[in-house]
């Protein structure tokens, strides 16, 4: 109990410490380091550790212009960096997860013919015909015990998996999914994920998903792979890679998480928080013209033509600052800002959020670019 009091005690004495130096930073920004030693009776190394502690906040800057070493900034400015820190990182993350998505498939798909050679492990198989794929899908998902999640499937599949998911359900499965915006913006699918909703599933969507997968339990996971990383052809359709592997399941399920904890959820008109359906029909709520009225159709001529292009969309409907998208992009920030007036202008978009729901929705953030960039 005494070492919790202390620790108490400490942090309390730290913030103290801080709002002192911070009120006598903007009193006077030449002052000394003497005068705060003086005026607070501190230690040296007491003043270091207060300075240093402010500068970990965004409070305090170094400085060669003032006889002190810092400069005191506004809360606003320190909150600012913060958020454009964090948001960085989360884009740092998830650059680098599709990298990580990228390799793992080389080494799940590439390599496998040599491991298989020479280990005869059959837990590991490719498939690429879309009824094996979905019979393969159904018949593992069936054979869950606890929990099946479910990350960036199409609305094909989600149409055809929801029946699947409702007899997991049914059976006190665990069921949470993620899927894209623009899916759940589609008729079918939206009805589909409702009935799943109203069944128990937790449901949440998200811009963009860098790769497709399924997890069951803690043994199985079935991932989607592009084509080119498994053959020369192509011209070929989709492939899935099933593994019975806990290593493989324990791979993905961070990527699961961290898109789950980042993702917004799907409420529905006339559905209760506890998930069963009103009276109502109910359908996905969002922002956009009154029933009946036509929306405006997006300018195709305004689709990301390059890589880059689509990079700045992304960051945009990730909610990145126009510095920090310079930043990451080496473009200029008037620049940057030039082309997100000309992506908001082709998608008829008033505000950069609603930018980025308009991008979902046209599928704009879905795949790859088929052009070169």
């Amino acid at each position: 109990m005494s070492e919790k009091n202390s620790s108490a005690g400490d942090q309390c004495g730290d913030r103290q410490r801080a709002r002192a130096l911070y009120e006598l930073a903007l009193e006077d920004i030449s002052w000394h380091p003497e005068t705060a030693l003086k005026r607070f009776k501190w230690t040296k190394a007491a003043l270091w550790k207060t300075a240093s502690d402010l500068e970990g906040i965004g409070l305090f800057s170094r400085s060669s212009e003032t006889p002190s070493g810092w400069i005191a900034l506004p809360p606003q400015a320190a909150a600012d960096n913060l958020l454009d820190t964090a948001r960085s990182r989360m884009l740092d993350f998830y650059e680098d997860m599709t990298r990580t998505g990228v390799v793992m498939t080389d080494v799940l798909t590439q390599f496998k013919t040599i491991y298989m050679r020479q280990l005869e492990d059959h837990r590991l198989k490719v498939l690429d015909k879309q009824p094996e794929i979905l019979a393969t899908l159904e018949r593992e998902l069936l054979g869950a015990h606890s929990e099946v999640v479910l990350q960036g499937s199409g609305h094909i599949y989600t149409e055809a998996l929801a029946p699947v998911c409702l007899s997991l359900l049914r059976r006190g499965i665990a069921v949470r999914i993620v899927v894209r915006s623009s899916t759940a913006t589609l008729p079918q699918p939206a009805a589909k994920l409702r009935d799943l909703t109203a069944a128990g599933a937790e449901i949440r969507i998200s811009p963009t998903l860098p790769i497709s997968f399924a997890l069951v339990d803690d043994s199985t996971a079935m991932f989607y792979a592009p084509p080119s990383r498994l053959t020369e052809d192509d011209a070929a359709g989709p492939r899935m890679v099933v593994a019975h592997s806990p290593l493989v399941n324990e791979v993905l399920r961070p990527v699961f998480d961290h898109y789950w904890n980042h993702s917004a959820s799907v409420v529905f008109q006339g559905q209760k928080a506890a998930g069963r359906r009103g009276s109502g029909e109910p359908e996905p709520q969002e922002s956009g013209p009154p029933a009946g009225a036509a929306a405006p159709a997006v300018s195709p001529a305004g689709r990301p033509r390059d890589k880059r292009q689509l990079a700045l969309l992304r960051m945009l409907a990730s909610g990145l600052t126009d510095q920090t998208i310079s930043r990451h992009l080496g473009m200029h920030e008037r620049t940057v800002r030039r082309k997100v007036a000309e992506l908001a202008a082709s998608l008829h978009a008033a505000s950069r959020f609603q930018a980025g729901v308009n991008a979902a929705k046209a599928g704009w953030l879905d795949e790859d670019l088929d052009v070169a960039g």
